[in-house]
């Protein structure tokens, strides 16, 4: 079976911290303005502020060294899928293209282009965009990125490129 990568959007992991561990032997990808949004909700009170603590007491058990290797990443479980932390501002500042821009209140254009990256340095392996927010479902369909709505059970194919 041939081994897939999957970049997960920050509503998955507040949805499910656990969405880590639910993609077997396939590698999974957080680009790290996943990770500044998750941290910019853990102080709250409620459900969103636990999902991202959980998260984080997650990726704490974590080879966190490992993940942040482009080459090692973190074992995930015993189906070897691996999880790896993608540095989208150091790869994408000098990359970002005329109309999809990095600010911080485009969250969505930044893993949409970290989807890209990803997808042009795996150029031989499907990626794939996996989100729960409609919105960037229809904007990654606009930038012709491989996208799924997650749901814990089952994976669904939302738009295909």
């Amino acid at each position: 079976m041939a081994r897939n990568i999957y970049v997960l959007d920050t509503c998955v992991l507040v949805h499910d911290p656990n969405a880590i561990f639910k993609f077997a032997e396939h590698d999974v990808y957080i680009p790290l303005t996943v990770i500044d949004e998750l941290d910019k909700f853990k102080e709250e009170q409620g459900r969103r502020g636990w999902s991202a603590r959980e998260f984080f007491r997650i990726y704490d058990s974590l080879d966190t060294d490992a993940m942040h290797d482009p080459k090692k990443g973190a074992k995930l479980g015993e189906k070897g899928g691996k999880l790896f932390v993608f540095n989208s501002e150091l790869r994408l500042k000098r990359q970002i293209e005329a109309g999809l821009s990095l600010s911080s209140k485009l969250a969505d254009n930044v893993i949409i282009r970290s989807t890209q990256q990803i997808k042009e340095d795996s150029a031989s392996r499907k990626v794939v965009l996996v989100t729960k927010d409609r919105g960037l479902l229809i904007r990654a369909r606009g930038w012709e990125v491989m996208a799924e709505n997650f749901r814990s059970d089952l994976v669904r194919v939302c738009a295909r490129f």
